[in-house]
């Protein structure tokens, strides 16, 4: 089966150029904030993904300490916004960069009413045309005037006006969605995601039916994944290992494990003294099951065998190459909900 509980860096590596990247946040609600800080590090360091198409229903990020959406906020990594609100920003701080790039013209951006959207994911989701609605007639949201573009650089039009039984309306197309960024609370082994924990599902299931009934990626970041990687034990205390303190490993779960000492009428743990060392989570680990081959733009990405496990996960080394017609013509073939 493929490895499905994987490390942020590792998730942000199965977004590929040139994707339609769906995110929601709800101010900070809900942001997946790890994936979309794993996502702008990886283009500092790689310039890969770049030309991205980011849809989101609700601001992505707080303004304070969930930055979402600023993460990505580098000019050539995002191409155009579909946005029923983009990031949250306070107005004694200097304006988030992202708002900056929209007003000198570096992005392309859409501003659409945050339910139209959200129900648009819906109609991707089961592979309908789009949404009709009277919400927008004679807005800045309808064609005639300024169609929801926010800048001078966004030029096509987005929404269409049409007529149904001598009535108008706006017609919002549907387009495939690549890769749905959602924020859960729980996940198993097998990719199976709640959200107990968060104050609202939002837009978050039709988003990820839309990239998997588009044959794309779905990327939900969680607090706990029911014992598969985390220890969750009944009456034991979760140590991080006393060699692995740092920020960075903190976040690995190979790094934690459940006590094993024995105190007070049965419990495990060790209050007040030292943490024992954890057991290798490396242990064992084969590492020979590959991402999947993808295209990133014009190069192809395949990895080499055998991994390297780090923390109990298992890393591959990329493998790129200038033919991509191959995965070009997989990745076609997956956008089943194009129309």
């Amino acid at each position: 089966m493929k490895q499905k509980l994987v490390s942020a860096d590792a998730a942000a590596r199965l977004v590929s150029s040139g994707s339609t990247v769906s995110v929601c946040g709800i101010s900070g609600g809900i942001t997946p904030d790890k994936v979309m800080k794993a996502l702008g590090r990886r283009y500092a360091e790689t310039g890969k993904p770049g030309d991205l198409k980011m849809v989101l229903p609700v601001a992505v990020g707080d303004g304070y300490d969930i930055l979402g959406l600023e993460h990505l906020a580098i000019e050539g990594m995002i191409s155009e916004i579909i946005a029923g609100s983009f990031t949250i920003a306070r107005s004694t701080e200097k304006p988030p960069r992202i708002y900056e790039m929209i007003i000198s013209n570096k992005v392309r951006a859409y501003n659409i009413p945050i339910g139209t959207l959200m129900q648009l994911h819906r109609e991707i989701a089961a592979r309908r045309p789009g949404i009709i609605t009277e919400v927008g007639l004679g807005t800045f949201l309808d064609p005639r005037q300024e169609g929801g573009r926010m800048n001078a650089v966004t030029t096509e039009d987005l929404v269409q006006v049409i007529t149904l039984n001598g009535k108008e309306y706006l017609f919002y197309p549907a387009f495939p969605i690549d890769v749905a960024i959602v924020r859960g609370t729980t996940a198993d082994e097998d990719g199976n995601v709640t959200m107990e924990q968060e104050f609202t599902l939002s837009a978050v299931l039709a988003m990820a039916m839309a990239a998997h009934n588009c044959g794309g990626t779905v990327i939900d970041t969680v607090m706990w994944d029911d014992g598969a990687t985390m220890p969750d034990l009944t009456g034991a205390a979760m140590q991080l290992h006393i060699d692995h303190y740092d920020a960075a490993e903190n976040d690995l779960p190979g790094w934690w494990c459940a006590a094993e000492t024995v105190y007070g009428d049965g419990d495990l743990g060790t209050p007040k003294a030292d943490n024992i060392a954890c057991p290798d989570p490396c242990e064992g680990v084969v590492c020979d099951t590959v991402p999947d081959p993808d295209c990133d733009g014009d190069v192809a990405q395949t990895w080499d065998l055998p991994g390297t496990c780090v923390a109990g996960i298992c890393e591959y080394t990329l493998v790129a190459t200038e033919d991509c017609a191959a995965q070009r013509t997989a990745l076609s073939a997956r956008k089943k909900c194009s129309l």
